[in-house]
């Protein structure tokens, strides 16, 4: 499912899907900011995924996770695995 469709699911309009596309962009700078406070960067480890980013069984999890991949940071293992 793409982001599109959830929203569009949920009953949002372009404006709202725009402020929600917005929302998650900004959630995942934030996560990767306050992540790479947590870990050593560039050091070539990973790291659990549940660990250091706690989702709280939120149904945006993959869509944080997609957003996360498209600025830099890399998944593994069925994104149990992440590093910076």
């Amino acid at each position: 499912m793409t982001f599109a469709k959830y929203c569009k699911d949920r009953g949002q309009n372009l404006a709202e899907f725009r402020q929600s596309q917005d929302s998650l962009k900004a959630t995942a700078q934030l996560i990767k900011k306050l992540t790479s406070k947590l870990i050593a960067v560039d050091s070539g480890m990973y790291y659990e995924t549940e660990k250091y980013i706690n989702f709280n069984g939120s149904e945006l999890k993959p869509f944080i996770i997609q957003e996360l991949k498209k600025i830099g940071v890399e998944f593994r293992d069925n994104n149990t695995l992440f590093r910076i």
